[in-house]
């Protein structure tokens, strides 16, 4: 934070793929700033109170094949919802018919990813293979439905982020572009659809394995109810458990395990001499298990955010939506989805994992091989 314009996000640029390569998770300079500002707008908590709505109706329509006993990858079920959580609340599209166009896509990019993360030689394009024709063909499928939406947009504008990209000048009064607009989205897209699905999943996997905290979370649900007319948006200041809950979640698996930047030029971290070209990693993973910040690191314990710990620890001790000029711009979607999504499944099913999951870390904290629980209804 202190010495900004020494770092530089472009160590991702060999690891991710061309498809994030203009978005809003990569670009440095002033673009990044220029794209935030257009997209403030869409986190306001105003379009906050409207983008409540849908995401009740998203997770009523995710449980709403479950049936008692079933033994569910629960992980590929907060994935379709998060998607059409974030396509209908941020581009007023519902992908209902294009789920699997999406899921091959993330899937190849995590595994484009992986691959180049372990690789010693990174090519800044895909050598030809299959899984490279596969990855370029769920590419161009996503962006028949980006660039469709993009004109549609353009023709008939909706109260929605894709209109208000479309909508937005520079300062010498230019419109984005349709590929700026896209890439733009992208990030969007990437990023609220899959770190929320993975705070989602840990969260149920911990919520499984925590009987007592199931109970606690629906007594406190049975105190709080929203009044008529009153959007959904308003639970996430009534449920102080239940936020304590996600932010033990976000301790223990955050979704943004690490963060990096690379040196520009020769600087200094504190009292670190740090030569031009390294890169230098921030995890949450491990700063949120440092034991000078947290009893019993690697326990399970909600009960720790009751007595205002958040407010007492030093900055970077628990930063799961990292910090600075470029946190998180959708932290408060993410927490308000999140909440939204447990009010309305725990009270319509109790579940159950004898599964021990391991963390798979890719570019996000994924469950590896899936998070298979046991759904039961209550009474």
């Amino acid at each position: 934070m202190t010495r900004r314009d020494d770092f530089s996000k472009a160590y991702l640029t060999s690891i991710m793929h061309p498809l994030l390569a203009g978005s809003l998770l990569l670009v440095d300079s002033d673009s990044w700033l220029h794209q935030r500002k257009l997209m403030l707008p869409a986190f306001h908590r105003e379009r906050l109170d409207v983008y409540a709505a849908v995401m009740a109706d998203e997770a009523e329509r995710a449980c709403a094949t479950w049936a008692p006993g079933q033994h569910r990858d629960i992980h590929s079920d907060m994935m379709r919802m998060t998607l059409q959580i974030v396509t209908r609340t941020l581009f007023g599209i519902d992908f209902s018919n294009a789920v699997g166009v999406a899921e091959r896509l993330v899937s190849t990019v995590m595994d484009e990813f992986n691959r180049r993360i372990a690789s010693p030689v990174r090519l800044r394009f895909p050598v030809p293979s299959i899984r490279t024709l596969r990855l370029f063909r769920s590419m161009r499928e996503l962006d028949v439905i980006a660039y469709q939406a993009i004109r549609a947009r353009r023709t008939n504008p909706q109260p929605d982020l894709l209109s208000m990209l479309v909508q937005s000048r520079d300062q010498d009064g230019r419109p984005m572009s349709d590929r700026e607009v896209r890439d733009a989205c992208l990030a969007v897209f990437f990023a609220g659809h899959e770190t929320t699905a993975c705070l989602l999943s840990w969260t149920w996997y911990v919520l499984a394995r925590h009987e007592d905290v199931q109970t606690k979370i629906l007594a406190e649900l049975s105190r709080v109810h929203t009044g008529p007319g009153e959007s959904p948006a308003a639970l996430v200041q009534r449920l102080p458990y239940t936020q304590a809950v996600l932010n033990e979640v976000l301790r223990l698996y955050p979704p943004a395990y690490a963060f990096g930047r690379r040196a520009l030029r020769t600087t200094t971290v504190g009292n670190h001499a740090v030569p031009a070209g390294t890169t230098v990693l921030m995890s949450p993973w491990a700063m949120h298990r440092d034991g000078r910040f947290f009893d019993n690191p690697e326990k399970f314990q909600p009960e720790r955010w009751e007595d205002g710990l958040a407010s007492r620890l030093p900055k970077f001790a628990f930063f799961p939506f990292s910090s600075g000029p470029r946190r998180c711009i959708g932290s408060s979607y993410a927490m308000m989805e999140a909440t939204i999504a447990i009010a309305t499944i725990l009270p319509r099913f109790k579940l159950s994992s004898r599964v021990v999951v391991e963390a798979a870390p890719s570019i996000t904290l994924r469950p590896a091989g899936g998070m298979p629980l046991t759904v039961a209804s209550r009474n």
